[in-house]
């Protein structure tokens, strides 16, 4: 788990520094990243920072995005939302990122 979070981290501190707050890939990264805090190292803390820090940055930057653009970074922003609502409320053992039927 020590060589994943390093991984996370450094990729994390390249993604902030190269890639727009709400490319679609820097917000992928965060929510896996985030998901990873909360499911394989137990820290609910950093996962809802993490997930905070750049809902709220990735939603500040969206209206600099092309509309399809926008459309996908939008279903990454509101995966951080939805885990954000169940880290908080503290249910045990969801991610949010469960598969749902159709």
């Amino acid at each position: 788990a020590e060589a994943a979070k390093q991984a996370y981290q450094e990729a994390m501190t390249e993604a902030t520094g190269s890639l727009h707050p709400a490319s679609q890939i820097r917000l992928g990264l965060a929510l896996n990243y985030a998901v990873f805090y909360n499911e394989v190292l137990r820290d609910a803390d950093s996962a809802i920072s993490l997930a905070k820090s750049t809902l709220e940055e990735g939603q500040v930057a969206m209206d600099s995005l092309d509309p399809v653009q926008q459309q996908d970074s939008l279903q990454i922003l509101q995966l951080l939302s939805d885990n954000l609502s169940l880290w908080n409320s503290g249910t045990p053992g969801q991610d949010g990122t469960a598969v749902e039927d159709m």
